[in-house]
């Protein structure tokens, strides 16, 4: 077996994830219990590598299966005043991207399954803003991710600042401690507040698409009434397709009076794509009732212009049936078991998904170029499958008007 020092060095892991998630793996049991080598793989990442990545992924790799035995050397840093100047010393030549060894200690505690120690916040406060007064949000993230209560003043300053993405990873922090048990319930009200007092002012993409989800994480019962509520819970609030999605993705039960309502609002073509929006969301919800008065409305969606509606649609199809009571999830299953042990319908399943997030990300040019462009024909087979008629004939001329493409990527 290699040593955990050629593992750390070896570049060929970096492009191979399956082969650099095994080798930290078993390089981590390799030195669990020997405190002066964990010491000497904190300071490699910390002041060894330029940045994280690609340089230090090895190491992080390796760490983060050591728990609490990376602490002491990473507070120890921290605490040390001598190094405080090198700490926040630019050490890549990124200029969109700056990257300092006190990020990277950020990294060791975010990358930890455990809560990072109290003595954290406290210890990290003095590097929270860059030398060009930005904040430095890996600081945020592991400050509002301890649950504890030296973090409250600072997370007041952060919710309070004009930067959203210092707000988006204030939420996100907020949200990992909720759902980690971290916050003791006599505070989740002082939290719950403070999260809450953002809406319904704050409807910037990055704020808006964290919100809701951390609130449930705080206090579901609490977070769908405040949701619920008819100044947000309308078809008028800007926020209401990140609303919506939260609620869709927590499984919450929505008065299906209230989801029709909002659903009839949401044809106005004057705010076509915004609605589209909100009935990509809307529609799974009203699915979960399975009200046979709304199966017509819900399939009159699969064949949609938008494609976020039909999977919006298919997603309220599968809850109006409770598929997820008969079959296991196929994309769990592919990640569980591979592509291999897949039943000739959850292939089908799999692959239209694959094709629309490819697709989405970087057009039929990147579906062609990756492993999952293989599968094509089980994507034309599951368009035709589910109905998806219009979709299905725009692949078909795709392929026909592209055969250049398919030739170069598959044979």
């Amino acid at each position: 077996m290699k040593s955990v020092w050629e593992v750390v060095h070896d570049t060929a892991l970096l492009h191979n994830n399956r082969d650099l998630i095994k080798f930290a793996f078993a390089q981590a049991q390799s030195v669990s219990g020997n405190q002066p080598e964990i010491d000497k793989l904190v300071d490699y990442l910390v002041f060894g590598v330029r940045q994280l990545r690609p340089d230090g992924l090895a190491a992080i790799n390796i760490l983060q299966h050591l728990g609490d035995q990376v602490f002491p050397r990473a507070l120890a840093i921290l605490r040390d005043g001598s190094l405080r100047d090198r700490l926040t010393t630019i050490t890549n030549k990124d200029p969109r991207n700056p990257e300092c060894p006190v990020d990277r200690v950020c990294d060791i505690f975010w990358n930890q399954d455990l809560a990072p120690p109290s003595e954290v916040v406290g210890l990290l406060a003095p590097h929270i803003c860059t030398k060009d007064g930005t904040y430095r949000q890996v600081a945020i993230l592991v400050i509002t991710s301890t649950g504890a209560d030296e973090s409250i003043p600072l997370i007041r300053q952060f919710l309070s600042g004009v930067d959203p993405i210092g707000r988006c990873n204030t939420l996100g922090g907020i949200e990992h401690a909720a759902k980690e048990g971290r916050i003791h319930p006599q505070r989740k009200d002082e939290y719950f507040n403070l999260v809450a007092a953002l809406w319904p002012n704050d409807n910037r993409l990055n704020v808006a698409g964290q919100l809701p989800g951390t609130l449930l994480a705080i206090d579901r019962p609490r977070a769908i009434e405040f949701l619920l509520s008819d100044e947000l819970f309308n078809s008028q609030f800007p926020s209401l397709c990140y609303l919506l999605a939260a609620l869709s993705e927590a499984s919450a039960v929505i008065p299906r009076s209230r989801l029709l309502a909002i659903i009839d609002e949401s044809r106005d073509p004057s705010s076509e794509h915004h609605n589209a929006l909100v009935l990509t969301h809307a529609l799974p919800l009203l699915g979960a009732h399975s009200h046979a008065d709304d199966l017509p409305l819900l399939e009159s969606y699969l064949d949609s212009n938008y494609g976020m509606l039909v999977d919006g649609a298919i997603q309220a199809i599968y809850r109006f049936y409770k598929y997820y009571d008969r079959f296991r999830d196929p994309q769990d299953a592919q990640i569980e078991f591979g592509w291999r042990a897949l039943t000739v319908h959850e292939k089908l399943t799999v692959a239209v998904l694959e094709l629309d997030s490819e697709i989405g990300d970087g057009g039929f040019l990147e579906y062609y170029s990756g492993y999952r462009g293989d599968r094509w024909q089980f994507a034309l087979a599951g368009l035709g499958a589910i109905g998806a008629t219009v979709r299905l004939r725009r692949v078909h001329s795709h392929f026909a008007s592209r055969e250049f493409v398919v030739f170069y990527w598959f044979f």
